[in-house]
């Protein structure tokens, strides 16, 4: 079934605890084996026996769900990433998707040499948000971002992008 039972009032005071705010809006809830992962306005937030942590949405930069394995997996703009293991994912992995695909305001890829950039703008939600964009590189391929040509390349780009979002 694609339901699971929301979260209990022991995981919502944690989840509150977490995030440093009471009026906290449950988008979707999931479960594994010694772990709830909840999924509200901001972020994701993760419950496991050792401990408690959150991630907003627009900080993610890739994620993905494998159902075969289901296991729910992210990462960060320094390549770092992290895991759960969801056997009652609910509609944690809908949700997770379209909540990165929501932050992400304006994207451009552009070449350089050895592939290309992602430069995108992010925008925090809920109770994050504060009007501002986030900008980020990330390269594909081989693109070395210490690279000279290719940071003067991310900088004019990002530039343009800010005097279009603002």
């Amino acid at each position: 079934m694609w339901w699971t039972k929301g979260p209990s009032a022991d995981e919502m005071a944690r989840l509150r605890a977490v995030l440093g705010f009471d009026d906290v809006k449950v988008l979707a809830s999931g479960r594994g084996d010694g772990v709830t992962a909840i999924a509200v306005i901001e972020g994701l937030v993760v419950l496991t026996d050792d401990a408690d942590s959150a991630v907003a949405w627009h900080e993610i930069v890739r994620g993905k769900w494998n159902g075969n394995t289901e296991t729910l997996s992210w990462e960060f703009l320094d390549g770092s990433g992290t895991s759960v293991v969801l056997n009652k994912p609910g509609k944690i992995p809908e949700v997770f998707r379209a909540k990165i695909t929501e932050s992400i305001a304006a994207t451009r890829t552009v070449p350089v040499r050895g592939g290309s950039i992602l430069i995108a703008g992010r925008i925090p939600a809920g109770h994050l948000a504060d009007g501002s964009i986030t900008w980020t590189a990330l390269a594909r391929e081989s693109a070395d971002l210490n690279d000279p040509e290719t940071r003067q390349v991310i900088m004019e780009t990002t530039s343009s992008l800010k005097k279009e979002w603002g």
